[in-house]
Order: structure tokens, then sequence, then C-alpha cells
């Protein structure tokens, strides 16, 4: 198994920069409103470019394709505002990617075991 054959092609770079601009809205103290609306539209766009690049026509692939990026932003934002994650905001770095392949994984395990109908 290739430790960068997870995901779509970009996968592990999207987790990079969204984990980047995370830590640099962390180190910069900026309001959590401000940081959501800044990754959550980062977050969107790379989930749009995804399903539009890479996801078959159907919707549940297409809507599996959106939440392997937007699930683990979500979680990542919401890690960055512990009181330990905002002291060491360049800990999201490592923290990301690692939010992201745990998602991909979990994602993956969770909806084949729950809806296998759907994808097969």
């Amino acid at each position: 198994m290739n430790l960068f054959d997870i995901g779509p092609r970009p996968f592990l770079v999207e987790a990079a920069v969204i984990s980047g601009l995370m830590a640099v809205v962390t180190w910069r103290h900026f309001g959590f409103r401000v940081a959501a609306l800044v990754t959550m539209g980062l977050a969107v766009l790379f989930a749009a470019w995804n399903v539009t690049t890479y996801s078959t026509p159907t919707v549940p692939y297409r809507l599996l394709g959106a939440s392997f990026v937007i699930v683990p932003s979500v979680i990542l934002l919401g890690a960055s505002r512990l009181r330990w994650l905002a002291a060491r905001p360049w800990a999201l770095l490592v923290a990301g990617p690692l939010a992201f392949v745990g998602c991909y994984e979990g994602l993956c395990f969770g909806v084949i075991g729950l809806a296998p109908q759907y994808f097969q």
C-alpha cells in the first residue's frame, strides 16, 4: 500500500492547504465566525472541484466525495478552538492531514457498512 495513494490525487495537498490555513487563522487569533467562513469556503471549493473532477454521476458518490473534504475540515475547525491547539497552532499542520486520512478511512468503512446498496 502506498501512503500517498489515499483518496483522489490532490487529497493530501488539499489537507495540507486547509491545515496551513487553519494554523494561520488560529495563530492570528481570528474569531470563530471568520475562521469558519474562510475554512468552510475553501473546503466547499475543494469539495466542488473534487466532485466535478473525480466522482461518478450518481448522487451518493458525489455526496461521499464532497464529505471527504468537508467533514475533516469541520473537525479541524472545532479542534483548532481547543486550548492546547490554540496555544500551539502549528500542531494543526500535523493534526490536519491525520484528520483527513482518518475521516477518509472512517467514511469509506462507514458507508460500506451502513449503506452498501448505494455503493457497489
